[in-house]
């Protein structure tokens, strides 16, 4: 049948060119909204060691099941568990490395469901205290090209969550993994550097003579300190610590008078954490020799561990576990005309022989060779936890 009115035709056809128009606009959009919706959809690999283990602390996989309890996340739907105890970067106690367990995630993951991986959290450090800084370095910088090439929406978080109650191991893990952890800078990392706070505590291990792995109380205290970085997408997390603060009043070393009265501070009440706080102006008379280029280090007080708030130091479960550090500004008067201001750090230093802190000021830096009177510790609010 011959067409009698030739604009039909033409309608049809562009109603038809239109509709195919349609159609490519709507599923190029429709990709748009889907690829927008991966990226703020987020989805959470951990890789972790022995913390994260079945049952740890009461609870089904320790800080991990904290974590996603505090997130509203779901294992298995938006956050997945690699774990194994013993793992680290190098450390392999039980067979498996941080990097086996990333090939791990891996191979389980479609090229397509790696890509809605938006974080991914690295938490340890205890199994790699024992091997060389430079080894540990090197192994977390072949993990971080692999995530970045196999991951390509993937923020990476490397997180030091362990502690130890014994000194000497304390004072290697921060030696050797707490540096390397904490080191390095790259793009599309963070590093958590306030991790290992929670395993500072003493009340946060499982005790008895398990003196490495967290409580129900540690896994919290970790949960919520990663949750919440991964909440701000933060270098530092936050966990809770109840209890009230009370002042200990240090003593003065010897050949140092404190001009304002006994140096004060705050401590957390049970002694499972110490609160350094300037309630009063830190002012001390003495002899200051401040040697330009060399600085200055000198002990200003001390304070016994059996004041009130602190535990004592003893073997089944020690606060006492590493060296604490705070930056401050303090000013060094040459005479009532002639100040200078010394940017350093106050030292927490443990003596095992009296059961002592001792608390020295020190700076690396001087603008000339003076012999100062008098040394006046700037105000400050700080939290070191022993």
């Amino acid at each position: 049948m011959v067409n009698e009115n030739p604009e039909d035709t033409t309608k049809v056809n562009i109603t038809t060119s239109e509709s195919t128009i349609d159609l490519a606009l709507q599923s190029d959009l429709d990709a748009v909204n889907n690829r927008i919706t991966s990226l703020t959809t987020r989805k959470l690999i951990v890789i972790s060691d022995s913390y994260a283990d079945a049952n740890r602390g009461g609870y089904a996989h320790g800080f991990y099941t904290v974590m996603l309890a505090v997130l509203g996340m779901t294992d298995g739907v938006d956050a997945f568990l690699y774990q194994k105890g013993g793992a680290g970067f190098v450390g392999n106690g039980q067979g498996k490395t941080f990097g086996d367990l990333l090939e791990d995630a891996i191979t389980n993951m479609t090229v397509e469901e790696r890509a809605t991986i938006t974080d991914i959290f690295v938490c340890g450090g205890a199994n790699d205290e024992d091997f060389a800084a430079t080894s540990v370095s090197a192994a977390k910088d072949t993990f971080y090209n692999r995530v970045i090439s196999q991951f390509p929406n993937a923020w990476l978080y490397y997180a030091m969550t362990s502690g130890f109650i014994e000194y000497a191991q304390r004072i290697k893990l921060y030696t050797v993994s707490e540096y390397v952890y904490n080191y390095n800078l790259q793009n599309r990392l963070t590093l958590i550097t306030n991790a290992h706070l929670p395993m500072c505590l003493c009340d946060s291990f499982s005790g008895g003579t398990d003196r490495v792995h967290p409580n129900a109380t540690g896994c919290k205290r970790i949960g919520w300190l990663l949750a919440g970085a991964f909440r701000s997408k933060s270098s530092l997390g936050t966990f809770f610590m109840q209890g009230a603060f009370q002042n200990v009043t240090g003593t003065p070393a010897s050949g140092i008078t404190a001009v304002d009265g006994n140096p004060i501070f705050r401590v957390y009440s049970t002694g499972t954490a110490l609160q350094i706080a300037s309630i009063t102006k830190w002012h001390f008379s003495g002899t200051f020799n401040i040697t330009y280029n060399n600085g200055i280090s000198v002990l200003l007080f001390t304070y016994p561990l059996t004041s009130p708030g602190l535990v004592s130091n003893n073997s089944a479960n020690s606060a006492i576990s590493g060296l604490g550090t705070i930056p401050v500004t303090a000013e060094a008067f040459v005479s009532t005309s002639e100040a200078y201001m010394l940017p350093g750090e106050l030292h927490f230093i443990y003596n095992s022989n009296s059961n002592n802190m001792s608390v020295c000021f020190t700076t690396r830096t001087a603008p000339k060779t003076v012999t100062a009177t008098t040394l006046r510790v700037k105000p400050f609010n700080h939290t070191t936890v022993y």
